[in-house]
């Protein structure tokens, strides 16, 4: 896959940035928690566990859907994946602006439209319409079923009292 916008790693920083063609910067961080690698929500894994983080600096600009940053996500997921076959992304649609869920649904919309070699699972959780959440990793990744399983369970406990969670896994 090739990216409509270049996007270069800021190795220092921490961070991949690109521009969009509204001139918008966005960045996208991968990070890990050194006291917990292996933790994705209260689920110990064998697997190094990186929290993923996308956000553009531009906030007083208001946003126009470009398809084109969708590609340039996949693109970076990609390449992370080709250099990080072992890992989980785990991440967190950001709330404060009460704009979860459509940040959950374009995540959703750029996987299925863009999710190219190597081919990797989304599996997302939404919980109470507060948390939109999720994990990636590849499709043939040996822990997948186990978080399918430990998704599935959390989901159902919240169910339990009020029915207002859900999961789906997209390949």
């Amino acid at each position: 896959m090739s990216s409509p916008y270049k996007f270069h790693k800021l190795e220092k920083e921490g961070y991949y940035s690109f521009v969009s063609k509204n001139g918008i910067t966005y960045k996208c961080f991968f990070t890990q928690k050194v006291e917990s690698s292996s933790d994705l929500l209260g689920l110990k894994l064998n697997s190094p566990v990186i929290f993923f983080n996308f956000n553009r600096e531009n906030k007083e600009s208001a946003v126009i859907y470009d398809r084109r940053i969708g590609f340039t996500i996949a693109d970076i997921l990609s390449q992370f994946f080709k250099k990080n076959p072992d890992a989980i992304i785990s991440y967190i649609c950001e709330n404060g602006d009460y704009k979860a869920i459509k940040r959950q649904n374009h995540f959703e919309k750029w996987f299925s439209t863009h999710n190219e070699s190597p081919k990797k699972t989304l599996i997302k959780a939404e919980i109470h319409d507060v948390i939109y959440a999720g994990a990636i990793m590849l499709v043939e990744h040996p822990e997948k079923k186990k978080v399918e399983k430990y998704f599935a369970k959390e989901i159902k406990k919240f169910n339990e009292s009020d029915k207002s969670g859900e999961i789906n896994i997209f390949e």
